[in-house]
């Protein structure tokens, strides 16, 4: 499985989330799609869907 961190304003997930979830499935791949404003664990996050004005903004390790 692939752990996919969605990190936009939640406005911008109610949109996107159902697009993204059926493109992940149309072409296979196994996602686990994380909106940021979820708890999460950064070491797991293999992807980031990162818009400009998200709240992260430090990607430091």
């Amino acid at each position: 499985m692939v752990n996919v961190l969605f990190a936009a304003l939640p406005m911008r997930w109610e949109q996107y989330e159902t697009p993204l979830r059926k493109s992940f499935e149309d072409v296979g791949l196994d996602v686990e799609l994380t909106p940021s404003n979820a708890p999460f664990d950064p070491a797991e996050i293999d992807y980031v869907i990162y818009a400009p004005n998200s709240e992260i903004q430090d990607f430091t390790p």
